[in-house]
């Protein structure tokens, strides 16, 4: 963690697969996680979302519980500039069980 970093709720950086799909939809779709935080969640993806879509989100783990299950709601849209795909920035709406 940066000591500089002027945040309420620290990151932890994780770099693990995730997977996720669109609110009210079938499309299972899969990503990066890259650091979550109490409040929201940085991965990156090839599929296309856009600012206010929400997501069920899962983050999996090797232990008996999940790291995250959680709602997201999309607040931040930037292109991969090292590669295909997009950087989305996801505030936590709702974690589940």
């Amino acid at each position: 963690m940066d000591s500089d970093e002027k945040r309420n709720f620290p990151r932890m950086i994780i770099n693990c697969a995730m997977d996720f799909t669109l609110v009210d939809a079938d499309n299972n779709c899969s990503g990066q996680a890259v650091n979550i935080s109490s409040t929201g969640i940085l991965f990156s993806s090839e599929q296309k979302l856009n600012m206010g879509d929400c997501i069920n989100v899962t983050v999996p783990s090797n232990m008996p519980v999940n790291v995250l299950r959680a709602i997201i709601r999309i607040v931040r849209v930037e292109p991969n500039r090292d590669g295909p795909g997009y950087f989305f920035g996801g505030e936590i709406e709702k974690k589940l069980d």
